[in-house]
């Protein structure tokens, strides 16, 4: 096997590989990951076979002042992608050149993100294996709220009146009252007037409540919406006009929804404006998807949890479900 990195020149070569592989990822897209390629060096990896075949695709970036490699340093995951074909002997195989490459660079660490299982379109767990026999140690884990959409519907009976089963009867009574008041969701919405309303909301509460700005600015969501409009969303919830709450939804793999940002105006959580739209929203991604993952409710690199927000997600029928880091000496 050899190792190629990654260059602009490729990377009609990595999506098509990528749309392919067991992880066909919206962030690991070139037009996802590139859009903030002035704040990170790439160091991204595409490892192929005697004939030519991109087996493993290793979506990276590099640290020089620190000496580090991380996957993705950009990104909430990275690593290791495998192709349907490669097997637990190519996949270690490339994980080793990996290594050798990024010493070669002058890294003397490798922080590896892999992404939860629940992405995976296929099993992948070879990975897992490939890098604890590479020395990789878990560092920090954080735990997410995930929706298992069909095992949920299952346990609890399929939604009635439009509003999931499985969802608290505290959730389900919010939903009713919502309704009862005019209150609608609007999905998709992805106006520019109304994105900026939403990035309103949610600038000022990450401000007031947490000290921090969203990840991404709102220029940054723009770009993103419009190289993706099929699979980045901004859902609303609307009372005569006036925007409640809102999240911004991305489609990230085959068959699971992400949900990024939720933010509610103070009137949208006197209204409790987000269980209305958590329930029109696991209504339009049931049939399609397996997945609804809430993101990480944990504080800290997962040393703290944020009880109000894990209670807010178990209501809404979100289960745990780990983001691990994991380093590697190299």
């Amino acid at each position: 096997m050899t190792i190629i990195p990654y260059s602009e020149q490729h990377k009609e070569l990595w999506d098509t590989t990528l749309r392919q592989s067991r992880f066909p990822a919206l962030l690991l897209e070139r037009g996802f990951m590139d859009y903030h390629a002035d704040r990170f060096e790439d160091a991204s990896l595409m490892v192929c076979d005697e004939k030519g075949r991109v087996e493993v695709l290793i979506a990276s970036s590099i640290r020089r002042d620190t000496n580090t490699i991380v996957s993705h340093g950009g990104l909430t995951y990275g690593g290791l992608i495998p192709s349907v074909h490669a097997g637990i002997k190519e996949i270690m195989e490339a994980l080793g050149l990996a290594c050798e490459h990024y010493r070669s660079l002058g890294a003397i660490r490798w922080i590896l993100k892999p992404a939860p299982w629940a992405y995976w379109s296929i099993p992948s767990e070879e990975v897992l294996y490939a890098m604890t026999q590479h020395g990789a140690v878990l560092k920090t884990r954080a735990l997410s709220n995930c929706v298992a959409l069909d095992a949920m519907q299952n346990a609890f009976g399929q939604t009635e009146d439009a509003i999931p089963q499985f969802f608290s009867e505290m959730r389900r009574r919010h939903v009713r009252k919502c309704r009862q008041e005019g209150v609608k969701v609007m999905i998709p919405d992805n106006e520019s007037d109304s994105l900026e309303n939403f990035w309103s909301i949610l600038t000022k509460n990450l401000s007031h409540r947490h000290g921090v700005a969203p990840v991404h600015s709102i220029e940054e969501m723009k770009l993103l919406m419009q190289r993706f409009p099929e699979r980045i969303y901004l859902a609303t919830a609307m009372k005569g006009g006036e925007m409640l709450a809102g999240c911004i939804f991305f489609i990230a793999s085959p068959q699971l929804v992400h949900v990024q940002y939720i933010s509610a105006a103070d009137e949208g959580r006197n209204n409790n404006a987000l269980d209305l739209l958590f329930a029109e929203l696991v209504g339009k991604v049931a049939t399609e998807y397996k997945y609804l993952d809430f993101g990480i409710s944990t504080l800290h690199d997962g040393t703290g949890i944020n009880e109000g927000l894990m209670f807010q997600k178990h209501g809404y029928g979100a289960r745990g479900m780990c983001y691990d880091t994991y380093e590697i000496a190299l």
